[in-house]
């Protein structure tokens, strides 16, 4: 699950989907915690991703990230940053040495200069995350016409293909927002369980980890079978 911690960020990427400026709105603490403990109490604890924006920014994000870290196993929080504040992406990188975090510190083109010793550090650990494959045409990249709407094979392109939460603290079915589960806590938790136990899914475009780890989940669950669905809803 993707939580967009905020929308606020210190760069214009120019191929950004969500067309992040300095200005932005952050998500209060108490969403953010419903979505940690609901992620924690599946029966197979949902993997989380802190994003925004830059996660960094939100003024609650080393209490978020230690909640997270406290509430759902080693490997199970990722967080991707810029770096463009050394100081916050040294102690990033600290948590993920420390195994509290799973960090990768975004690298690209279309990204402004930042420390080259943010980045040796982090290309030391082999954390570096750039924007390969097709990029989304949403946002400042639809703007600046970066990316594609569609992959080789047609299908649609996500912008976040998992469960995804914005600042507001409603959580839909991925980043199309074509499914809303609203902010009930009970009704995300029915969804995550789904999701598990089916190939449910909101868009067409599912991305092949995703397929991969919904296979290896349910190979878990003995006397557990996959339920496919006739169509796709979109």
């Amino acid at each position: 699950m993707y939580l967009q911690l905020t929308t606020r960020c210190q760069m214009t990427c120019s191929h950004c989907c969500w067309s992040c400026t300095s200005s932005g709105q952050d998500m209060p603490m108490q969403a953010f915690k419903e979505a940690i403990r609901v992620a924690a109490s599946l029966e197979f604890p949902m993997p989380i991703t802190l994003g925004g924006g830059e996660p960094t920014l939100h003024p609650l994000f080393w209490d978020m990230a230690e909640f997270a870290s406290q509430n759902l196993p080693e490997g199970h929080v990722g967080i991707i940053t810029n770096g463009h504040d050394p100081e916050q992406a040294f102690r990033v990188l600290e948590w993920h040495l420390a195994g509290r975090l799973d960090a990768k510190l975004s690298q690209d083109k279309f990204h402004a200069p930042i420390s080259q010793e943010v980045v040796s550090a982090f290309r030391k650990h082999g954390l570096i995350l750039e924007s390969g494959g097709k990029l989304v045409k949403v946002g400042r990249a639809l703007q600046n016409g970066i990316g594609d709407s569609v992959r080789h094979d047609g299908t649609p392109i996500c912008i976040c293909d998992e469960f995804f939460m914005p600042p507001s603290g409603e959580i839909f079915s991925c980043g199309c927002k074509l499914m809303s589960f609203g902010t009930d806590p009970s009704a995300w938790e029915n969804a995550f369980e789904s999701f598990f136990r089916t190939e449910l899914y909101s868009c067409v475009s599912v991305s092949r980890w995703k397929s991969e780890r919904l296979q290896r989940l349910m190979s878990k669950s003995k006397g557990t079978t996959l339920v496919r669905p006739e169509a796709v809803p979109r």
